[in-house]
């Protein structure tokens, strides 16, 4: 019975890998199958002849995709830049000897790919201008997988004008246009008290002098008649 079911196997796993013997490319299940044979020549390796293809259809990552944990993306020293700055952009992953890529949700056509010995890569953004502000991910893949892990969650960097911190909001606007004009009315109100001031003080004189003569002018009769 074990005889028929590992060579309905073989024939089966033969039959799905037609495409690779096309191509000149084989992959273990024709090891394996290539070595069914030598097992049942005896009937007693059969049983040991199964366990050696189940462990080897469970250890092959044709059939078992290695599974890769998200990695996690980060902005140093912040996820805001100011425009001209420069930021860097973390992805850590879960295993060392992989290859890193960077990513942004709003351009397919932006990617980055580095290779790293350890468990993280870094992406250096230099120079940043508006239009690099956006949303961005990552992702890794090892040399013996073929496909990339689960993208990382997106990190949303925003680049900011620092000439726009140089301008004073609406309000300070509004503000120092009634500071202004306050000053100045005080300033004129100021220069009319003091023209007012000078007016009074000059019309004073003239009076106090005008007054003065006219005493002056009236004792003169009088000494001339107490001289006669």
């Amino acid at each position: 019975m074990i005889t028929e079911f590992l060579s309905l196997l073989c024939l089966g796993l033969s039959l799905g890998f037609e495409d690779e013997k096309k191509n000149g490319e084989f992959s273990c299940i024709h090891l394996i199958c290539s070595c069914i044979p030598s097992f049942l020549s005896d009937p007693l390796n059969s049983g040991r002849a199964l366990a050696v293809i189940t462990w080897k259809i469970q250890t092959n990552s044709e059939f078992f995709p290695e599974t890769l944990t998200k990695p996690y993306l980060s902005a140093l020293p912040s996820p805001v830049v100011e425009q001209g700055h420069n930021v860097t952009l973390r992805c850590l992953g879960h295993r060392h000897n992989v290859t890193f890529m960077l990513g942004k949700l709003q351009d397919s056509g932006y990617r980055q790919e580095q290779r790293s010995a350890g468990y993280e890569a870094e992406f250096l953004l230099t120079h940043l201008e508006p239009k690099d502000a956006g949303t961005y991910f990552c992702a890794y893949k090892t040399m013996d997988s073929q496909e990339w892990s689960e993208e990382s969650e997106h990190l949303q960097l925003e680049v900011t004008d620092d000439r726009n911190k140089h301008r004073a909001p609406p309000g300070g606007k509004v503000t120092r246009s009634i500071i202004a004009a306050t000053c100045s009315c005080l300033s004129i109100l100021l220069l009319f008290l003091s023209v007012f001031l000078i007016n009074r003080c000059t019309q004073h004189d003239l009076s106090h002098e005008e007054s003065t003569k006219r005493t002056s002018h009236s004792k003169l009769p009088q000494q001339e008649a107490m001289g006669e």
